[in-house]
C-alpha cells in the first residue's frame, strides 16, 4: 500500500511540474506575442521630433520597431540585466515611461511588472554593464536569425543609430562583436567593442573607456 501511494505523490508531482512548466510558457508566448502586436502612442512618437527634429514619420515607426526588439529583449533575458545599445531607442523609452499610465499598463501586460529603467552610472547595482551589453547583442541577433559569432549584419537595435544617423548616436565594429567576450581590465567594457557614446541627454553615462555605446540598462 505505501508503494502505491508513494507512486501516486511522485506522480501527482510531475504532473504538477508538467503543468507549471506549460503555464509558464503559455504566458510566455502571450507576453511576446502583446509585445510583437503593441502600438506605440501617437502622442508617444510624436515626442520624439523634439529631440530628433529630422527623423520622418517612417523614421519614427523604425525606432519604435528596436524598440519593441527591445522589450522581446528583456523578456526573453529572464529577467536579467539587458544594456541599451541604441541613444535614439534609449530617448523613445524615456518619453514612453513618461506616459505613465500606457508603460504602467504594457509593462503589466508584457512582463508581468514593472520593468525599470537604471542609469549606467548605477552600474555597481545592475553588475557588469559589458555582460548585459553582451547579453543584449546575442538575444537580438537570436530574434533576427543572426548567428552571434558569424554574424553577417547588426540587428536593428545595434544598427539603428548610425541608420538614422542619430547625433552623437552609438556605433559598433561587427567584426569585433563577433569575437568571444575578454576578461574586463581596467574598468573597459570586456572586449565588447562599441564606440561613439557620449551622455545622453537624459543623464545616461557612456560609464566605459573608450566611450563604450548604449548608456542606459534595464532589469
Amino acid at each position: 500500500m505505501s508503494s502505491i501511494i508513494t507512486l501516486a505523490v511522485v506522480f501527482a508531482l510531475g504532473a504538477a511540474v508538467v503543468y507549471l512548466a506549460m503555464a509558464h510558457r503559455s504566458a510566455r508566448l502571450r507576453r511576446e506575442s502583446y509585445i510583437r502586436h503593441f502600438v506605440f502612442p501617437a502622442s508617444v512618437l510624436q515626442s520624439m521630433t523634439k529631440t530628433y527634429p529630422h527623423l520622418e514619420e517612417k523614421d519614427l515607426f523604425l525606432v519604435a520597431r528596436a524598440l519593441r526588439q527591445y522589450f522581446l529583449v528583456h523578456l526573453r533575458s529572464r529577467n536579467r540585466t539587458v544594456g541599451m545599445p541604441s541613444k535614439a531607442v534609449d530617448a523613445l523609452w524615456h518619453d514612453f515611461i513618461l506616459d505613465t499610465k500606457s508603460y504602467h499598463t504594457f509593462c503589466s501586460k508584457a512582463f508581468g511588472g514593472f520593468f525599470h529603467h537604471i542609469p549606467a552610472g548605477k552600474k555597481a547595482m545592475i553588475g557588469s554593464r559589458g555582460d548585459a551589453m553582451r547579453l543584449t547583442w546575442n538575444l537580438a541577433c537570436l530574434e533576427e536569425n543572426i548567428d552571434p559569432r558569424n554574424a553577417t549584419r547588426l540587428p536593428l537595435l545595434f544598427a539603428i543609430d548610425s541608420k538614422l544617423k542619430i547625433s552623437e548616436g552609438h556605433t559598433y565594429d561587427l567584426d569585433v562583436l563577433k569575437k568571444p567576450p575578454r576578461k574586463a581590465t581596467d574598468g573597459n567594457c570586456g572586449g565588447f567593442g562599441c564606440s561613439g557614446g557620449h551622455s545622453g541627454s537624459h543623464g545616461c553615462n557612456g560609464g566605459c573607456s573608450g566611450g563604450c555605446g548604449g548608456g542606459c540598462s534595464g532589469s
